[in-house]
């Protein structure tokens, strides 16, 4: 088994027939979401900005996931959603054309309470701001494959990979994906659209497990 964190992204485009795409109306709808935010909100969302902003530089990978991302990601309860879990540090595997790829996998919401389960429906991958060795859009890229060959559902996954500041959203869809340009959490303006992008992640969640759901 190769694990997730070991691929690239030329690797997967040519292990398994994937393709980008520059023109994905769902994921320009994704980048285009809105939110109503309370001032409590918007406070909370620009303290975490400016403590990024000041830190991000020297902090290392926990500190990261712990001091920003964390209570960031906390802004939106995924767990609201019904049969649906936010799970972080789960192993994933699967074999996809005859190659088995796994690993641990940052964040992942899907289903299930105690151990997560097909549907996975949004994985994130996180880095520090320096000196990662991996390529971290081929290991979320791996994950997402991974996720969708589990899925047998035909559903787009959601995809995000976080690089210190800076935050790339994904989608991927049965063998094409499209990549955003980063969102800088620095920013106040662009970290409070990275919240409402999350947002409309666990709204896409929520009606694709409606979807699912036999009546």
């Amino acid at each position: 088994m190769r694990s997730f964190e070991n691929w690239r992204t030329q690797e997967l485009e040519e292990t398994f027939g994937i393709k980008r795409i520059f023109d994905s109306p769902l994921l320009t709808t994704w980048l285009n979401a809105t939110y109503d935010f309370s001032e409590r909100e918007i406070e909370d969302i620009n303290d975490l900005a400016w403590d990024l902003f000041r830190r991000v530089e020297y902090w290392n990978e926990d500190e990261l996931k712990f001091q920003f991302i964390a209570p960031f990601v906390r802004l939106v309860d995924f767990n609201e959603v019904e049969g649906v879990s936010l799970f972080t540090q789960r192993f994933i595997k699967a074999k996809v054309n005859q190659v088995e790829l796994g690993g641990v996998v940052d964040f992942v919401v899907a289903k299930g309470y105690e151990m997560p389960k097909p549907p996975y429906f949004f994985i994130h991958e996180y880095k520090q701001e320096t000196r990662h060795s991996t390529s971290p859009s081929g290991q979320l890229l791996s994950e997402m494959i991974a996720a969708y060959s589990l899925n047998q559902n035909n559903l787009p996954v959601l995809g995000c990979f976080v690089t210190g500041r800076l935050w790339f959203f994904v989608v991927f869809d049965e063998n094409k994906y499209a990549l955003s340009d980063g969102l800088r959490a620095t920013d106040p303006k662009e970290a409070k659209q990275i919240v409402a992008m999350l947002h409309f992640a666990k709204y896409f969640i929520a009606d694709a497990v409606r979807n699912l759901t036999p009546a």
